[in-house]
């Protein structure tokens, strides 16, 4: 990957690598030594001096609630705000780039739809996700929107691509950089010109962002309603609809600019998706916010409800959730008296459980607790386990000690916890119990007493199972034979002319084990002026020696000579190393 140097306005100098990602408008960097945050450099027909004015007002007044800040439970921030802005150089007419941001993992963060769609959200996580899950995304969404909205910001182009979701509820906004933002000390406005039509009101629907100044707000409490409808109505949009009524109006653009809201059974002629889930699922509040946002807000915009409002009210549904006796995935608003899941399973043709049961998750109370009290931001306490080891692979020897270790991680939040077991009485796991918040190892031991003889070419298989409270992980084993290490070096022998005297000289000896197994012994000098660090050899495949050649210590000659001797399992050898002197 290329390496690219860039300054920050404070003339920090900053490694870039990659690129991780190219776009339209530039491309995503890592930051060489910091892994929590990368880089967005624009291509150079996309940097103008509003765009620089642009990104300088976003740092100086981000958002607040610590939302911008890397979070290593979350590992990742809330909103993928801009840190610093970066240069080509140090100089004072040095040239605008682009600017840093918290790093947010796609390995744990997904696209929105990728949650509420039931086929989406099915695929990848069962029932897991239950509505207790859905309702506190919404929650989520809706606070950092709050957030952003205090500060005189507007995202504009609100939608599911740039909202990303965790398996743990969590949240973050990205493509900041398109919001309309307000620089609170010139008291100027940076519109956005970008929008995705299904997300629009309809005072908006035809309007060229482009070439027309807009202000963002109202079309934001839109958007907001309606992601929050697709996280709580299992992915269906609010103007979905079928019927006479929108026969001729295929497209939802069409039925947001009527004002076709089917849910409330206002028109006689226009009804709600066949297969979307009853409104009666839906709380008495959160009905009413809706309709303030889809009936009220479409004759009225100044009547929808703001984000904070959406957050004080999910937040009060979170509270008094309800959970099922029968299924411990489904999850139900407080206002039901009965778990709306069930009967659906019940009463369906096709006998679909939109959250089917998941026997190795077992109910938290962890979770209710943290969601019933929490104000801030609710995440949901969900471990996921990660080991870093897909498959092992080993060599075996007939005096090695074979062990090695898997690391197992806990890329969700909450405490990880789990047992270690295996299919083959060879494979020894010393300590199989864990639990960890972070990430931990457990070592593994070959019972060589156990395995039959082997035979070159022929391996002996077997499964690892990591059985935790956030899933199952199998990582498959291999043992065959092995050849005996063997040692190798790259520099046979070490020469060095024209040194000066009482000069020190730093060499780097690389020792190859080019056998299997481990190569051990030792490595030494047989001259006072010659010394090795570290003098013990213990490698699978190369270790780096330093060689440290001090002329004070030289007699008075201008040849010096001296020599390495190593002694290892795998062999012997003897590097000769010869020096000139000057004066």
């Amino acid at each position: 990957m290329a390496e690219i140097t860039v300054f920050t306005k404070d003339c920090e100098k900053i490694v870039l690598t990659g690129p991780l990602k190219n776009g339209g408008e530039g491309a995503i960097y890592s930051v060489k030594k910091n892994p929590f945050i990368c880089a967005k450099i624009y291509n150079k027909d996309k940097i103008t001096p509003k765009l620089c004015e642009k990104i300088e007002a976003m740092i100086k007044n981000p958002p607040g609630e610590n939302l911008t800040g890397h979070k290593k439970s979350m590992r990742s921030s809330s909103i993928s705000w801009p840190l610093s802005s970066l240069y080509d150089s140090n100089k004072k007419e040095a040239n605008f780039l682009g600017f840093t941001m918290p790093l947010v993992d796609t390995s744990l963060f997904k696209e929105a739809h990728r949650y509420y769609d039931q086929q989406d959200r099915e695929k990848e996580m069962g029932g897991s996700f239950s509505w207790l899950y859905l309702l506190t995304t919404a929650f989520n969404i809706s606070y950092v929107v709050s957030a952003i909205h205090k500060k005189g910001h507007r995202i504009g182009d609100m939608s599911s691509t740039n909202i990303l979701v965790a398996r743990t509820a969590a949240i973050s906004i990205i493509d900041c950089d398109s919001f309309q933002i307000e620089d609170n000390q010139k008291k100027k406005l940076y519109y956005t010109k970008v929008a995705t039509g299904d997300f629009l009101p309809p005072e908006l629907m035809g309007k060229n962002f482009r070439e027309e100044d807009i202000d963002r707000y109202y079309s934001d409490l839109f958007a907001l309603g309606i992601i929050i409808f697709k996280f709580l109505m299992n992915g269906y949009h609010p103007y979905q609809a079928r019927g006479e009524g929108v026969m001729s109006l295929p497209a939802i653009e069409q039925k947001i600019i009527k004002g076709f809201y089917s849910y409330e059974g206002v028109y006689a002629d226009v009804m709600p998706p066949k297969n979307a889930p009853p409104y009666s699922i839906i709380s008495p509040e959160l009905r009413k916010l809706f309709h303030r946002c889809f009936v009220d807000g479409h004759k009225s915009k100044n009547l929808r409800p703001s984000a904070s409002e959406w957050a004080e009210a999910l937040r009060e549904e979170l509270s008094g959730i309800r959970h099922c006796t029968i299924n411990e995935n489904h999850w139900y608003s407080g206002s039901l008296k009965k778990c709306p899941w069930c009967t659906l399973k019940e009463t369906q043709k096709s006998k679909k459980d939109i959250f089917p049961p998941n026997p190795d998750n077992k109910n938290n109370q962890t979770e209710i607790r943290a969601i019933k009290s929490s104000f801030r931001p609710a995440k949901i306490f969900t471990p996921i386990p990660f080991v870093t080891q897909k498959k092992v692979d080993l060599r075996l020897l007939q005096k090695d000690i074979v062990f090695f270790e898997l690391d197992i991680e806990n890329r969700g939040d909450g405490v990880l916890t789990g047992k270690l077991s295996s299919d083959r009485d060879w494979i020894f796991i010393q300590k199989p119990d864990f639990s960890t918040a972070d990430k931990t190892q457990i070592q593994i031991l070959i019972d060589k007493k156990k395995l039959p003889h082997i035979h070159t070419g022929i391996k002996l298989a077997g499964i690892i199972t990591v059985l935790t409270n956030g899933g199952k992980i199998k990582v498959p084993v291999t043992v065959a034979a092995g050849k005996a290490p063997l040692l190798n070096v790259l520099d046979e022998k070490i020469i060095l002319k024209k040194i000066k005297k009482g000069q020190l000289q730093k060499i780097n000896l690389d020792i190859i084990n080019k056998g299997d197994g481990f190569l051990s012994g030792t490595i030494s000098s047989n001259r006072d002026w010659i010394r090795v660090i570290p003098e013990k050899i213990s490698t699978a495949s190369k270790q780096t020696v330093e060689i440290l050649i001090d002329t004070k210590k030289a007699e008075e000659n201008i040849f010096l000579f001296g020599k390495l001797e190593i002694f290892t399992n795998g062999g012997s050898l003897s590097i000769p190393v010869a020096l000139t002197l000057q004066d």
